[in-house]
């Protein structure tokens, strides 16, 4: 069975990064099957952040397959400590072979009862990162994992 890689991100359309996530996605094409999908935060009057980031929640815990391995991207995250670490980690999910599902949330980040219901939290920067960035960043990282762990020279 194939390394099945999802990541689910509450972006807005038109950041201009979204040729560059499709190509990174096929470039991780001969490692694993990445895909990305683009979720729409509810619209509606909520009585406060906490409500709307838990509308949001619901919304990316429905597009999750049962047996997946979340990852839930926030600040306060597990940061990984060079390339080289990450490859490492990434490696040993894939080990698992259980589908990784990466998640970035809405413009307020991620709902305390999706980080509780996320295997891990993990951070790619301290900066405060665009969602289109932060999916584009995500997805350079896992394909330079990749490259990485099968000695290829883009890492270098």
């Amino acid at each position: 069975m194939p390394f099945y890689i999802q990541v689910l991100a509450f972006c807005k359309k038109g950041e201009g990064f979204e040729d560059d996530v499709l190509r990174y996605c096929k470039l991780c094409g001969p490692f694993a099957s990445v895909s990305c999908l683009n979720l729409k935060s509810p619209h509606g009057d909520f009585a406060n952040k906490k409500d709307l980031m838990e509308a949001e929640a619901k919304i990316a815990l429905s597009k999750i397959s049962h047996g997946s391995w979340v990852v839930v991207l926030s600040e306060d995250g597990k940061k990984h400590a060079s390339s080289l670490d990450f490859s490492q980690w990434i490696a040993k999910k894939q080990a698992q072979a259980r589908p990784l599902v990466f998640i970035i949330g809405g413009a307020y980040g991620c709902a305390t009862s999706l980080k509780i219901a996320a295997k891990e939290t993990l951070s790619l920067s301290g900066l405060t990162l665009s969602h289109g960035l932060a999916q584009l960043v995500l997805l350079e990282q896992v394909y330079r994992a990749f490259t990485i762990l099968k000695g290829h020279p883009y890492h270098k």
